[in-house]
């Protein structure tokens, strides 16, 4: 049970950092609601402000991609 908690402290340790180094306000945010939060859909959509769940899926999509590619400056480091 150790190995789990630690391994869960872990990975949100990682995401956390990476969700801070994403330049896009609004990809942190929504990335910071759905995993940090751990937020729903419609939950997500009402902090960020957004009249529909489809706006919050769509900004969702965009902070993944960014958070790519911060993931892999970060493996090339």
């Amino acid at each position: 049970m150790a190995d789990t908690a630690e391994r869960y402290a872990d990975l949100s340790e990682k995401a956390d950092r990476v969700i801070r180094e994403i330049k896009t306000q609004r990809y942190r945010e929504v990335l910071n609601c759905r995993y940090i939060l751990d937020l729903s859909w419609r939950s997500t959509a009402d902090e960020m402000d957004y009249s529909n769940v489809q706006s919050a899926y769509r900004v969702h999509g965009w902070a993944l991609a960014a958070a790519q590619r911060v993931m892999d400056k970060m493996s090339d480091m």
